[in-house]
């Protein structure tokens, strides 16, 4: 059993709402010189307001939140002079966090007072507004009569499964009350005077944005979350987050939930009163059970999957969200992912540069510089310099890794992202960026697994944008750092199988290192098909070093699409998959993965794919057919689409427009292509008046995951977070595995597996 010195331990410090007449009066006898400091930031005597609130105004804001923060803080110093154990974390609740902020030295306490003085006066001009409580019933209830009957409310803060506040105009707070309170649920009115943590607070925002980049601030020595996305507070973000913060809601719960999955077994809260201890406590209750055991038993020791690949990317465990098309793998995920130790890739497919560098820019300003993170790198062979300009991109803002995907062969990009800032150190080759290439063909394994092709190498150096040692160096080197084979999934599609797939890559990965003398392993992943532990569990055994999902993420809070969509995915089971046409590579018969469950895309995109391969124009398809398309698919004429189609190629690409003109088949072709993207727009945005036309890709691993989850907390889709939701997966697999093999580490499994497999065949 874990004694009190080595349990990981986080501070909690309170926030509006704790204040009462009194609060502190042990205290302020303690601290004559912080009193001292207040009263002259401040212009009144802090101590006549806490203890005798002799004008009245301890309620009101501009005198609570300073009077909050100044008792906070001789809360926290006499903590410390009781000689308590290490901190491991440190959050507090909306005003509360700037008291966590000044315990991790990013500020001190006159900067703080001085920036909470300013918040203070500026959240007291907000008038009009007010906040309630909404506690008990069913949570997706709630968000459906507000998000249905009152959108002008906001949700303020998340505090636990059982408590809400909502923010917006008094009068339709009240207009809500009923209509809740027959829902089963409590509410209770604040005393306030404003909308805090609401769309409403976006003028106190604007002006407090202005005062405090006036403020420098420092890195913090103990980790601080934010309420605002749960980020991990850096002296780069701190003036942004504590703006966002203003008029975004406290993600309380999300917080606490997040350092309870890093182990965390103790909270203290500092400051007046157990307001936070209480709903700390009824957060527990409906945790889902964390992976974080006592020292002395096995499991604690134990995580599923390769250390080596854990270690490459600095992450907590093998484990992937891979990237999802037209940003689905958001950068809200991505930032979730990486404020976890946990590695995903921001989905650039159908993003332009600016749309992929500003993403980039976004994640980068809310995780600190060390977080993992990475960008999919989609093959675009109609245009190689976009490619070239995507490394370039990539090379300037630091990325460490990326994600290959759809690549047949070595593209002069890829070469140049893997070997910039290749060098040898003690006479071995090592690259400075990684590349994990999806695959599901095993020539195109071997693509990735032998070094960059000279010729490309060559060319680089010729045009100067490799050095002589980093084009040396890429003659040892392979092109792909590690390789994550793909089974059948969601979304394009070979349909492969893991049970062949896996180990024939692992045993082709084998052979080339020992071929090339590589110095650095080449890991294999697993992905498709992933949605249980079990099916982690059985890539491991097949000789996986890590896994990968996909679809599963798309149905998470933080996914890019819409809540209707994820209302819809969230109930598929394993066999509510079809095939459908590619709208990408419509021409050749590819296919992708997708629902088709509740809507008709993938009768329609068969049918427009038939009509495609019998007739070779518009003007050859029988009248009724033509005008059921016409009618039914797009909901307007072909002429109005080829307008809109001709106007994207006139910009985007000429060339291929000139050749339409003269060619009626590549014409219906690009006409019915068009269905593939309006298919696609329609689901990202929600449009229920399109819901049949749906293009949702996704695989059975996400039916998989409903039926794991169906009957806890995480069947709503509202409660699963992306970072959660791997963690628990990896956790239940590590478990499972550790049954099953307690005496031995999953890397020495996994290598016996492949040396087996390669005698075998000797």
């Amino acid at each position: 059993m874990l004694t009190d010195n080595e349990k990981k331990t986080c501070l909690v410090f309170p926030g509006q709402g704790s204040q009462f007449k009194g609060m502190g009066k042990e205290l302020f006898q303690k601290y004559p010189e912080l009193v001292e400091l207040s009263d002259s930031i401040l212009n009144y005597s802090i101590a006549d307001l806490c203890l005798n609130d002799s004008g009245g105004n301890l309620s009101y804001t501009k005198y609570t939140q300073p009077a909050l923060y100044v008792v906070n803080t001789m809360y926290y110093l006499d903590y410390i002079k009781s000689g308590a154990n290490e901190t491991n974390y440190l959050l507090g609740h909306s005003l509360g966090e700037y008291n966590a902020l000044v315990a991790a030295g990013v500020m001190d306490f006159k900067t703080g007072l001085e920036i909470v003085k300013r918040r203070a006066e500026l959240f007291a001009e907000i008038k009009d507004g007010g906040m309630m409580a909404v506690m008990g019933g069913n949570q997706n209830h709630l968000e459906e009569i507000i998000k249905t009957r009152f959108p002008q409310l906001d949700f303020a803060n998340y505090n636990s499964d059982e408590q809400t506040i909502l923010s917006g105009n008094q009068d339709q707070l009240r207009q809500a009350e009923p209509f809740l309170t027959a829902a089963g649920m409590k509410t209770i009115l604040l005393n306030v005077s404003g909308a805090f943590h609401s769309r409403y607070m976006e003028p106190a925002r604007e002006k407090f944005k202005s005062f405090v980049l006036n403020y420098s601030f420092n890195d913090p020595v103990i980790p601080v979350y934010s309420n605002y996305n749960c980020i991990a507070y850096t002296k780069q973000n701190t003036a942004d987050l504590l703006t966002k913060q203003i008029s975004n809601p406290v993600s309380w719960k999300q917080q606490v939930k997040m350092v309870l999955n890093k182990g965390t077994e103790q909270f203290k809260e500092v400051g007046p009163g157990v307001v936070l201890t209480r709903l700390i406590q009824k957060i527990k209750e409906t945790n889902y059970p964390v992976t974080n055991t006592p020292k002395s038993t096995p499991s604690t020791q134990f995580k599923i999957g390769s250390e080596s690949f854990r270690n490459r990317y600095k992450i907590q465990e093998a484990y992937v969200a891979g990237a999802m098309y037209r940003g689905i793998s958001s950068s809200k995920m991505v930032i979730k992912m990486a404020n976890s130790d946990l590695l995903s890739f921001l989905g650039c497919g159908g993003m332009s540069l600016e749309q992929i560098k500003s993403s980039i820019e976004d994640i980068q300003s809310n995780i600190s510089p060390q977080k993992p993170f990475g960008i999919n790198f989609l093959h675009n062979p109609i245009n190689p310099q976009w490619e070239l300009d995507l490394s370039k991109l990539c090379i300037s803002k630091n990325i460490k890794v990326i994600e290959a995907s759809a690549f047949a062969t070595a593209s002069t990009a890829l070469v140049y992202y893997r070997l910039k800032g290749a060098k040898f150190e003690n006479g071995k080759a090592f690259a400075n960026h990684y590349i994990i290439a999806k695959i599901s063909r095993p020539e195109v394994a071997e693509v990735f697994l032998s070094p960059p092709p000279e010729n490309i190498i060559n060319e680089l150096l010729t045009k100067g944008y490799l050095t002589s040692e980093e084009a040396e160096a890429g003659k040892y080197i392979s092109l792909a750092s590690d390789i994550t084979t793909e089974a059948d999934s969601g979304g394009h599609t070979d349909q492969g199988v893991a049970f062949t797939l896996i180990p024939v890559i692992s045993l082709l990965r084998n052979r080339f290192i020992q071929k090339f003398g590589y110095n650095q392993k080449i890991h294999i992943g697993a992905a498709g098909g992933i949605g249980t532990p079990q099916a982690i569990v059985a890539s491991i055994m097949l000789g996986a070093d890590y896994v990968l999902t996909g679809s599963i993420n798309q149905c998470t809070v933080e996914a890019g699409t819409s809540d209707i969509v994820k209302d819809m995915i969230s109930k598929m089971n394993i066999q509510d998959t079809d095939y459908a046409p590619a709208g990408d590579m419509f021409e050749i018969g590819a296919q992708v993965q997708v629902l088709k469950k509740g809507v008709l895309f993938p009768v329609r995109g068969k049918k427009l794919y038939e009509l495609y391969k019998q007739y070779n124009s518009l003007e050859e398809l029988p009248k009724e057919t033509s005008k059921m398309i016409q009618e039914k698919y797009f909901g307007k004429s072909f002429e109005k689409v080829w307008k809109e189609v001709e106007n994207y190629f006139k910009s985007a690409r000429p060339e291929t427009l000139a050749k339409m003109q003269s060619n009626p088949k590549l014409k219906m072709a690009n006409i019915f292509k068009y269905y593939f993207v309006l298919s696609t727009q329609h689901a990202l945005n929600g449009d229920l008046s399109h819901k049949v036309d749906f293009q949702i890709q996704c695989g059975p691993a996400l039916g998989a995951f409903n039926q794991y989850v169906n009957g806890t907390r995480l069947e709503d889709w509202r409660n699963r977070h992306v970072d959660e939701i791997g963690l628990k997966l990896i956790r239940d697999a590590s478990e499972i595995y550790r049954k099953a093999f307690s005496n031995q580490q999953t890397e020495e499994i996994t290598s016996k597996i492949n040396l087996e497999y390669t005698h075998s065949l000797a």
